[in-house]
């Protein structure tokens, strides 16, 4: 069976007997989602494809989404120890 348009080289052979789910097609609920909208701009346009045990999916996350740097890791994740929270709090001066 024939994808269009055509899948990533990976996933040619293992889908290739697949059916696509069509559910994000131009006026459906769907069209500008995220994840599966055909319609965003910038979304994953994920596909989905029917089989025996339910629905499969190639994805390929481009690396603009892989996350912030982690080299130092961002702040939010800096102040999950406790102990540093109340450090930086008391600098800030809101012990």
């Amino acid at each position: 069976m024939r994808h269009e348009p055509p899948l990533p080289a990976p996933f040619e052979t293992l889908f290739s007997g697949l059916e696509e789910i069509m559910s994000s097609g131009g006026g459906s609920t769907f069209h500008e989602c995220f994840g599966c909208g055909r319609h965003h701009d910038i979304g994953l346009r994920v596909r989905n494809f029917r089989t025996n045990a339910g629905v499969l999916s190639p994805i390929l996350i481009p690396k603009r989404f892989e996350g912030p740097p982690m080299d130092p890791p961002p702040l939010p994740l800096q102040l999950q120890d406790a102990r540093r929270i109340e450090r930086e709090f008391a600098q800030a001066g809101l012990s």
